[in-house]
């Protein structure tokens, strides 16, 4: 319930700064609501010359809360509200805010608050409970003051206003495209052909809804596809060709047999039809057809051709590495947006709400995925460094990540089995190695299966070798101490006494016709060797075999206290922000403003550093990424240094911390921070240099 307001007989006054102006849309509608004449008079006096984006203010004045909430119901585009606060007027100023933000519903309005005093008052709560644009005392008020505070409140009303332009584009765009997908729903209603269209570039835009049952993909995955890359390689680039003549010369196709590929790999023909969409304009669109199912016609006139040989083992990881380094690296920026900007609303909404939940949510997914980035980013690092791993780790959750990669390679007639603890010794081992590892012996597991139906098993375990359950051997000769060990067990053919001693050899291979290269096996013995662990076979004919991998253990590091995941530290000072995704600039900027910091964001290196040139005194420490065009992130930090030794530089990247600062031309690098940016971090390594 609203409080009783006290009567008020002053008369409502609109009272625009320029006499000779009537009151319109051409300037900004700002009320101020204060009982103080002559702080009233003030005011209009300072934003007499006050002009913002070519308009100027119209004042409305309220000498009080009563007087504001009539105002409220006749003006409908008030864009800033100037709300004076005494100890007598607190209670009916909070109850106004109330009104604005949960009566009327407009989060839109910017209030700003002038008061005498903070004692009655709690800002930060204000401010985060009420959304206010900003709190200031009596005392502070200047013609500066009010200017500058007038600007950031229209600048951010104006922002608003924009966001909610673009989500009403959304609305209709949404309302058109659910409009045409109806229509073609009821197209393909009793038919068990594919309709589908496609844009000029030869992308999906519409496929019908039975394409799952028929395909066994998705229609938002085939929506993010080349219509081509569901052919099959042999077949598919003929019809292909044939396709492409026709498309060329915006001429309709008919009757052309095309084969692509089910997602479980089973082959399917269509007869395919098309016509060319023209536009109004003469446009050429794309096309719009039908795919008819003729696969149970084609399999009755012949076999199904054999599949085509696998890639060997190198070219497939080196194919993949190079992929998922650059997904990777392009999800990893994205994830910064989600990371960043949820962060940022996080600190907007109170600690208990169910808004507060769920950005909390947001950002432990985001921490999972970056974990997994990382992972991709170490798989896609084929060749290791020469001086190998730099710290151990815990492999347990690499062995899982990689295992969970290979069930969906590995036939379906195979039964995995697996026994892996949540933690056991840390090893000297790469995440890459371990990844050889795992895929050379799963693999060379399921292919003793030879076809046929089986088990694999693979169990992770802690044993110590002591003086009292261990006597060296020439299978097992390892120092006593403590050990990790990975068992990989199948229920394959098994391996002859005459073939052991060979089994770890390059090039040496049992498989017949050139399946196998030989490489796997000899490539896991290796990654051992280095490791100064230790590979044992046991394998007897027709009772399969099992590997089991010894790798030195190391103690587990003492942990260092974390920071709580709410705590952010502010400070002061102004910061050269730098990177060359637009996103992360907006981003960056914004959350060094929330943690207190002026900041000069920037896209370009170059710019970044005339820009540092022009004033270097005036920043107090820069951050920028590692990778962009023209200028890398420690060249950009070289030079800087060159005009200023003593300033902090940061450096962002996606890679491992280590790894950035391991080159000798990142001397000038005073810190890293790891990619997606957090703001816990940004804040906290900001500090140690701001003080």
């Amino acid at each position: 319930m609203a409080p009783e307001l006290p009567e008020d007989k002053s008369s409502n006054k609109t009272d625009p700064i320029d006499p000779a102006s009537p009151l319109s849309r051409d300037s900004w509608r700002v009320l101020v609501v204060d009982p103080d004449k002559e702080n009233q008079t003030l005011i209009h006096t300072t934003l007499s010359q006050f002009v913002f984006k070519d308009k100027a203010i119209s004042l409305l004045k309220a000498s009080s809360t009563q007087e504001a909430q009539t105002l409220f119901s006749e003006e409908q585009d008030i864009a800033v509200v100037l709300l004076h606060l005494s100890r007598e007027t607190t209670t009916d100023g909070r109850w106004l805010i109330h009104y604005i933000r949960k009566s009327l519903k407009n989060q839109n309005i910017r209030i700003i608050i002038q008061t005498e005093t903070f004692d009655s008052i709690s800002p930060q709560q204000m401010v985060e409970e009420d959304d206010i644009h900003d709190i200031f005392l009596d005392s502070e008020i200047t013609a500066q003051k009010l200017n500058t505070v007038f600007a950031t409140a229209l600048g951010s009303y104006l922002h608003i206003q924009s966001l909610h332009r673009q989500l009403n584009q959304k609305q209709a765009m949404g309302n058109y495209f659910h409009e045409r997908e109806q229509r073609f729903k009821e197209i393909t209603i009793g038919t068990g052909d594919l309709i589908w269209e496609m844009d000029r570039h030869g992308k999906y835009t519409y496929i019908s809804d039975n394409i799952t049952d028929i395909t066994g993909y998705s229609r938002e995955e085939l929506n993010e596809i080349h219509f081509s890359a569901m052919f099959n390689e042999k077949e598919g680039s003929i019809a292909q060709k044939r396709i492409a003549h026709c498309t060329n010369a915006c001429l309709p196709f008919k009757n052309i047999e095309i084969w692509k590929q089910h997602k479980n790999k089973k082959r399917l023909c269509f007869l395919t039809n098309g016509r060319p969409m023209i536009d109004a304009n003469k446009k050429f669109l794309g096309y719009r057809g039908i795919d008819r199912d003729i696969t149970e016609y084609k399999l009755s006139e012949k076999e199904n051709d054999r599949l085509m040989a696998q890639l060997n083992q190198v070219q497939r990881l080196e194919a993949l590495g190079t992929l998922a380094g650059g997904i990777a690296h392009d999800f990893n920026n994205i994830l910064g947006v989600i990371l960043g900007y949820t962060q940022l609303l996080q600190m907007d909404v109170s600690s208990d709400s169910k808004t507060s939940h769920f950005t909390r949510q947001i950002i432990d997914g985001c921490n999972r995925a970056k974990n997994l980035t990382l992972q991709i980013l170490d798989f896609s690092r084929l060749k290791e460094e020469e001086k190998g791993p730099q710290s151990p780790i815990i492999p347990t959750s690499v062995v899982k990540e990689k295992l969970k990669m290979l069930r969906a390679t590995i036939p379906s007639s195979i039964t995995i089995n697996s026994d892996i603890p949540q933690k056991t010794g840390r090893v000297l081992v790469t995440p890459n190695q371990l990844y050889q590892i795992i895929t050379n012996l799963l693999t060379n597991a399921y292919q003793a299966m030879e076809g046929q139906q089986g088990t694999i098993s693979l169990t992770m375990k802690d044993i110590s070798l002591t003086a009292e359950n261990y006597t060296p051997t020439n299978e097992l000769n390892l120092p006593h101490g403590n050990y990790v060990t990975i068992e990989v067990q199948d229920s394959g053919k098994g391996i002859t006494t005459e073939l052991r001693d060979k089994i770890f050899d390059p090039y040496f291979t049992t498989k017949q016709g050139g399946d196998g290269k030989g490489l796997g096996l000899s490539v896991v013995h290796s990654i051992i060797t280095r490791c100064k662990g230790a590979v044992v076979l046991d394998s007897q004919p027709g009772k399969g075999t099992r590997i089991t991998i010894y790798l030195p253990a190391f103690p587990d590091e003492q942990k260092k206290k974390k920071m709580a995941p709410n705590a952010i530290t502010t400070g002061e000072g102004k910061i050269l922000f730098v990177d060359d995704e637009k996103m992360l600039v907006d981003l960056g900027k914004m959350m060094l403003e929330r943690i207190g910091y002026q900041a000069v964001a920037v896209q370009s290196p170059t710019e970044a550093l005339a820009v540092f040139k022009e004033n270097s005194d005036s920043f107090d420490l820069v951050i920028s990424d590692l990778t962009m065009p023209d200028i890398q992130g420690t060249q950009l930090a070289h030079e800087i240094k060159k005009i200023r030794p003593n300033i902090p530089v940061i450096l962002a990247t996606g890679f491992d911390s280590r790894t950035a600062l391991a080159q000798d031309d990142n001397k000038d690098i005073d810190a890293v921070l790891s990619k997606p940016l957090s703001i816990n971090a940004l804040s906290e390594t900001i500090k140690k240099f701001l003080k």
